[in-house]
C-alpha cells in the first residue's frame, strides 16, 4: 500500500475538486436531458451533473478503488461516501462565499486522506457454507474455521448487536452477513482478515473462504461416497420437493415428490484420505495457512481451485473447460505450444492416459472453446477432469517441486522430466459412486 505522500490518487482527487469547483453554477437547473445524477442532503442542498460530470466521477472514483484499496481493504461503499462528502464540503463552501478557494479544498482532501487511510482493522467474518457433514464439524483447512452456530456464537452475537465490550484477545470487530433469527445450526466459515471497513471485510473473507471451498473442492470426488460440493450460501426461496417425473410408452410412470437428498462433504473422511490424495490435501492445507508464497506455490493453488471449480461446475462443458485450464496452467507456467501440454501431461501421468487420449480430449476442449460446440459428454468430462486432478496432486506431492521458486525453474524442470522420461508417480483415484 503506497503511503499517503507516494498515493498518487491524491493529486488525481484535487485536480478533480478543481475542475468541480469551477465548473459549480448555483441556481441554474439543467434540463431533464441534460441530467445524468443528482445528489440530495439534509441541510446541504443538491447537487446536479451533467452526463460528462457523472462520468468524470466515476472516473475518479474507480481511480480510488484501484490506487486506495488495490486488494479491496477498503469497500467502493466507503470511497463514494468521502469523495461526496468532499464535494459537498467544496460546494458548501462555494455557497458562503467562501475566498480561499485551494484552502477549502485543501481542507476537503485532509477529511478524506484521515477517512481513507486510517490503520487496518482486524474482523473476524462468519460466511455461511453449504455443503457440510455437520457431524464432521467443527474443522479447519488452511486458515478457515468450519462450525456450526451454537449458543454460544448466538450470544457472542448478541453481545456485538448490543454494543457491549467483549473479551476477545484479539479485540476484533465480528461481522455477520444474511444475520436472521433463524441461523442456530448454520454453519459457517470463520474467515479473520484485516480491511478498513465492514464491507471490505466481508468481500474480503469471501473471497478468502472461497478459495478454501474450491481447494477442498478439489478432493470431493477422491474421499468414497461422498460427490458433495462445498459453496457459499446465499439467500434463496427454501424448497422442500421439485417437480421429478417420468412417462414411458408402456404407459408406466415415475414420480419423485421430494427433491433428492444431497450428498455432504466429510471433513472426517477428508482426513483419512491416504496415498496422493491425502498427501495433496495436506500440502493444500500448508499452503493456505501461508502469509507469503512463491510464484510456484501460488500456481499450484491456482491449478488446485480450477479443479475444484470442476468438481462443482453446473455443466459437463463447464467441468471441461475449468479441467483444462487447470491442466493449462500448472503443464504451461510459461507460454508453450499445446503439443508440449500434450507431452509433458503423458509423461507425468504415462500410466493413467495414452497421449493419443489426451490429444482427444484437448480437440473436445477445443471444439468447445474456439468452434463453440455445445454439447460435452460426461465421460469426457471426467476423463478430463481426472487428468487435471492427477496432473495438480503430482506437482503438489513433489519433493522437486517444492523446492522451486520460479515459473522458469518449473518449466525447465518439466522440460527434464519429458527428456528424461522420468515421472508416472500413483494416480489419484476417484472415489466410487
Amino acid at each position: 500500500m503506497p503511503s499517503r505522500e507516494e498515493n498518487q490518487f491524491w493529486d488525481k482527487m484535487r485536480d478533480f475538486l478543481e475542475l468541480f469547483q469551477e465548473n459549480l453554477r448555483e441556481d441554474e437547473r439543467l434540463s431533464d436531458d441534460q441530467t445524468a445524477t443528482i445528489w440530495w442532503r439534509e441541510g446541504q442542498g443538491g447537487l446536479q451533473f451533467d452526463h460528462e460530470e457523472t462520468e468524470r466521477y466515476r472516473k475518479i472514483l474507480r481511480a480510488g478503488q484501484q490506487l486506495l484499496a488495490p486488494h479491496d481493504e477498503l469497500s467502493r461503499a466507503d470511497i463514494d461516501r468521502a469523495l461526496k462528502d468532499s464535494m459537498f464540503t467544496v460546494a458548501q463552501a462555494k455557497r458562503l462565499g467562501a475566498v480561499d478557494s485551494k484552502r477549502q479544498i485543501s481542507q476537503a482532501l485532509t477529511e478524506a486522506r484521515s477517512s481513507l487511510e486510517g490503520e487496518l482493522q482486524a474482523f473476524e467474518c462468519w460466511i455461511e457454507v453449504e455443503g457440510f457433514d455437520d457431524s464432521s464439524l467443527p474443522a479447519r483447512f488452511g486458515a478457515t474455521e468450519f462450525v456450526p452456530l451454537g449458543q454460544e456464537h448466538l450470544a457472542r452475537l448478541h453481545t456485538f448487536r448490543r454494543g457491549s465490550q467483549t473479551n476477545d484477545p484479539d479485540n476484533s470487530n465480528l461481522t455477520l452477513p444474511f444475520w436472521n433469527a433463524t441461523i442456530n445450526g448454520r454453519v459457517v466459515a470463520i474467515q479473520r482478515v484485516q480491511a478498513r471497513d465492514h464491507k471490505a471485510a466481508i468481500a474480503l473473507a469471501t473471497r478468502e473462504v472461497t478459495t478454501t471451498l474450491e481447494c477442498l473442492n478439489c478432493f470431493a470426488d477422491t474421499i468414497p461416497y461422498n460427490h458433495a460440493r462445498l459453496q457459499i450460501a446465499y439467500r434463496r426461496p427454501s424448497r422442500e420437493s421439485s417437480v421429478r417425473a417420468s412417462f414411458a410408452d408402456d404407459d408406466s410412470i415415475l414420480l419423485s415428490p421430494k427433491a433428492p437428498v444431497p450428498w455432504e462433504y466429510s471433513m472426517e473422511r477428508l482426513a483419512e484420505l491416504h496415498g496422493i490424495a491425502g498427501e495433496a490435501a495436506v500440502r493444500l492445507d500448508g499452503l493456505l495457512m501461508q502469509d507469503q508464497l512463491s510464484d510456484v506455490q501460488n500456481l499450484l493453488l491456482r491449478g488446485a481451485r480450477w479443479v475444484g471449480r470442476a468438481t462443482s461446475a453446473k455443466t459437463t462443458e463447464d467441468g471441461m473447460i475449468y479441467s483444462a485450464t487447470a491442466i493449462d496452467c500448472v503443464m504451461k507456467p510459461i507460454e508453450r505450444p499445446t503439443q508440449t501440454l500434450i507431452e509433458r501431461s503423458a509423461r507425468l501421468l504415462q500410466d493413467l492416459a495414452e497421449p493419443d487420449d489426451l490429444r482427444r480430449l484437448w480437440r473436445i476442449r477445443n471444439d468447445l472453446v474456439h468452434d463453440g460446440s455445445l454439447e460435452v459428454a460426461a465421460i469426457d468430462m471426467r476423463g478430463m477432469h481426472l487428468v487435471a486432478l492427477n496432473l495438480v496432486a503430482r506437482l503438489l506431492t513433489s519433493s522437486e517441486v517444492a523446492a522451486l521458486n520460479t515459473l522458469t525453474e518449473l518449466d525447465s524442470y518439466l522440460d527434464r522430466l519429458v527428456t528424461n522420461g522420468d515421472g508416472g508417480l500413483h494416480a489419484v483415484n476417484q472415489a466410487p459412486p
